[in-house]
């Protein structure tokens, strides 16, 4: 329970509470460019094979090996990329318009199914489920309303 007086504005800035939670109804994981099978998956194995090759050739040029922390964090990286893609919470934007801004990464760059992005447009169902309300903030805009 918060001591913070609910009648008189919150001054300074402030910081998320752990534990907090932000419910969304929007995210990649019901965009319709988001993809997390076939494509993504087999994006994925030619990425982790470039991204292990990179590793192996960081740890030949180090005398710590494959305990060089360049090398480990490529493969503590690809580890985690592994479990992400096999859950469903890392996948591809396929998104064409997403190569056209600047700062918004390439389209076919593996997301986080949580995020979302200002180019969602509703799976099918999802957007008729939501139909009248209001799109969820964006990141920034929610960063803005704890600040």
């Amino acid at each position: 329970m918060s001591r913070h007086n609910r009648n008189s504005p919150i001054s300074g800035r402030v910081v998320p509470l752990p534990g907090r939670t932000f419910e969304r109804s929007q995210g990649c994981w019901n965009c319709i460019h988001f993809d997390n099978d076939t494509k993504a998956r087999a994006f994925w194995a030619a990425c982790r094979k470039r991204d292990l090759a990179t590793a192996a050739l960081v740890a030949a040029a180090d005398p710590r090996g494959m305990a060089s922390p360049r090398a480990a964090n490529i493969v503590r990286t690809v580890e985690a990329a592994d479990v992400g893609i096999a859950a469903g919470s890392f996948g591809m934007c396929l998104d064409p318009k997403r190569d056209a801004q600047e700062g918004e990464g390439s389209a076919g760059d593996f997301v986080q199914a949580s995020y979302l992005c200002n180019h969602w447009t509703g799976a099918q169902g999802a957007s008729v489920a939501r139909a009248g309300d209001r799109a969820d903030d964006l990141p920034q805009e929610l960063e803005d309303k704890l600040s």
